[in-house]
């Protein structure tokens, strides 16, 4: 691979002000008085996380963009530019051309960022940190499990599910800077550079999300998406939201392991979320949002269910991107109306609203996540700023397939109706037979990750067919992304 340019973004904080570095121009020299302080590694680090938030990766093609039209959750007749791959599954079109190396292009160039800073932060000591060992660690931890994360979306995109070729070369995994060559390597060596990545990234973060700094986690929702509680000195330990914490680092092990068919590490993690920071926990850090904040017919309705958001991306451009065009362009597939059936109670169809489109005898029909909340209450205003990327109800998702997998089958549907119920659905299901039991989850993850880019994966993952309308569409080598030509040098 091609060495990536370090892109340095210097933001004040997660509130989207962004600012350059008022230094000399010389790299060098921008090197020396950026990580000559940890105020530095703070810049950075945040920089990091502004990158990833932007459309190119989460703040369209890795949510709303082209992993939720892969789904075939759109109508594709009238898609945007995401219609060639998704739906033409033409990669060649210059618009399927931009997407493929993009996505690339800015994974990889923020893969340098988290390998920069880890490689400077080794000359400073734990002493320089206003927060001394804790902070230090939060940081590395935080760079490493971003870079891991950054590299588990290249792997989703760019290569086979595992359970296809766990052996095959797909892409290369960075893990230093410089990086100036790098072959690809066996997507089974991938999956254990990124779970050592995670791994060791949790055990970093634990000290400041559950001792130093708890209450940026622990203290409900407006403390995790604001500075309530911290001084402004100290505004860089709040937005736990919006940072790679410690539940959310579990989360992406339980996720990864997962997708790998590691259905004992992933069962590890998720149980250990479950038991400890989930409604049904000892320690209760997240919650599901409650069926009156997400029913309001006021205009403080969490349409995002933003209280069980493990992680999120912080997109101070979310809505100038989506207000364009999105109604016309990214309407939902008129299978819809099956996801969500009239007789099985379920809030999270009222999240479905109908619009007149520009044909007056055609409505059309969108998910009100994305559109604009103009709500007085701060952290419901802050969904214009939001794009999930982990929920705890995915967590439970992956907890209950894994007891089903060891043939504890009561709790298995024990926990899948816990997400079910705090949904609204008032029904129980109880079918214990396989077939069954991925068709609800599948189900599941339909109306859950609605427009959020995951649904897809869960397909790939379990080497299931879609549907779009009548026609079935096979999971085949039509959904993997192309290595960028200027990068196919081995």
């Amino acid at each position: 691979m091609k060495k990536i340019t370090l892109l340095l973004v210097i933001i004040s904080s997660l509130t989207g002000c962004k600012k350059w570095l008022d230094v000399q121009p010389s790299d060098q020299i921008v090197d020396k008085e950026l990580f000559s302080q940890a105020q530095g590694f703070r810049h950075s680090l945040n920089g990091v996380y502004i990158q990833a938030a932007g459309k190119e990766l989460f703040g369209k093609n890795l949510s709303w963009g082209l992993n939720t039209a892969y789904s075939q959750e759109y109508d594709g007749a009238h898609m945007s530019n995401d219609r060639f791959l998704a739906y033409n599954f033409d990669k060649t079109n210059p618009f399927s051309q931009d997407i493929i190396n993009e996505i690339w292009t800015k994974a990889y160039n923020n893969i340098a960022n988290c390998n920069k800073l880890l490689k400077e932060i080794e000359a400073l000591s734990e002493s320089s940190f206003a927060q001394g060992r804790s902070e230090r660690n939060l940081i590395i931890g935080e760079a490493m499990a971003m870079r891991a994360l950054m590299h588990f979306e290249l792997l989703r995109l760019y290569a086979p599910a595992p359970a296809k070729d766990p052996n095959g070369k797909f892409i290369p995994y960075v893990n230093t800077y410089p990086a100036k060559l790098n072959p690809p390597v066996a997507t089974s060596q991938v999956i254990d550079n990124i779970t050592a990545d995670l791994e060791k990234a949790q055990s970093l973060v634990a000290e400041n999300d559950t001792i130093v700094n708890r209450s940026g986690l622990a203290n409900g929702l407006q403390n995790k998406l604001s500075s309530v509680g911290f001084t402004q000195a100290n505004a860089f330990f709040a937005f736990r939201m919006h940072r790679l914490n410690y539940l959310a680092i579990h989360g992406l092990l339980a996720r990864v392991y997962l997708y790998a068919g590691n259905y004992a590490k992933a069962k590890q993690s998720a149980k250990y979320v479950y038991e400890n920071f989930g409604p049904h926990g000892r320690l209760k850090f997240s919650e599901f949002t409650s069926e009156l904040n997400a029913t309001t017919t006021s205009g403080n309705r969490y349409s995002k269910l933003a209280d069980d958001i493990l992680f999120a991306a912080y997109d101070a451009d979310l809505i100038a991107n989506l207000s364009a065009n999105y109604q016309n362009s990214y309407r939902l597939s008129t299978d819809v109306d099956q996801w969500f059936p009239a007789t099985d109670r379920d809030f999270r169809a009222g999240f479905i609203s109908e619009f007149q489109t520009d044909n007056q005898n055609q409505k059309g029909k969108v998910s009100d996540k994305w559109l604009e909340s103009r709500a007085i209450n701060y952290d419901v205003k802050a969904q214009n700023t939001i794009v999930p990327v982990l929920r705890l109800s995915e967590v439970y998702y992956i907890y209950s397939e894994t007891l089903f997998k060891d043939g504890e089958t009561n709790e298995a549907l024990n926990v899948l109706n816990q997400v079910r119920n705090a949904r609204g659905k008032l029904t129980t299901f109880s079918q214990s037979d396989e077939t069954a039991f991925y068709q609800e989850l599948l189900a599941e993850y339909r109306r859950e990750f609605i427009n959020e880019g995951q649904t897809f994966f869960a397909y790939k993952r379990l080497q299931r067919n879609l549907m779009r309308g009548s026609q079935v569409i096979v999971l085949d080598d039509r959904f993997i992304l192309p290595i960028p030509q200027q990068e196919q040098i081995f």
